[in-house]
């Protein structure tokens, strides 16, 4: 659904950025 999509991409951004700064 259209939702999951969105879900993931709010997820995704936050994620990425943890895991930039931890690196």
């Amino acid at each position: 659904t259209d939702e999951s999509s969105d879900t993931y991409m709010q997820v995704e951004l936050p994620y990425s950025l943890f895991a930039y700064l931890f690196m």
